[in-house]
């Protein structure tokens, strides 16, 4: 079985897998595979229960999606999910309906 090298990337790749997005924190975005934006807390000030901390990232292969990384933690367990964008649309819609009932 021959299996050829695949070619080094051109120069113009290069620059479409390192082109930061505006929000990127431009911190080993090569060695990880991704850019990430930093995290934003939705905690308030009182301490509780289920800490949630947000932040934005994407592939650095283009055409990579965005995706919002969701990190819930409760003790000492904390758990990263990835939220599409269709998945983060959904959840501000039921977010805003459930806050706006809470108001009625």
């Amino acid at each position: 079985m021959n299996i050829l090298p695949e070619p080094a990337p051109s120069a113009q790749q290069t620059r479409q897998r390192l082109a930061h997005p505006s929000w990127c924190i431009r911190t080993d975005c090569a060695e990880n595979g991704e850019h990430v934006s930093r995290w934003h807390s939705v905690n308030p000030d009182r301490p509780q229960l289920v800490e949630i901390d947000l932040r934005l990232s994407r592939g650095i292969v283009r055409p990579a999606p965005t995706w919002i990384e969701l990190a819930a933690r409760v003790g000492s367990d904390r758990h990263v999910y990835e939220l599409s964008r269709a998945q983060t649309a959904a959840l501000k819609h039921v977010l805003g309906a459930l806050l706006a009932e809470i108001r009625a």
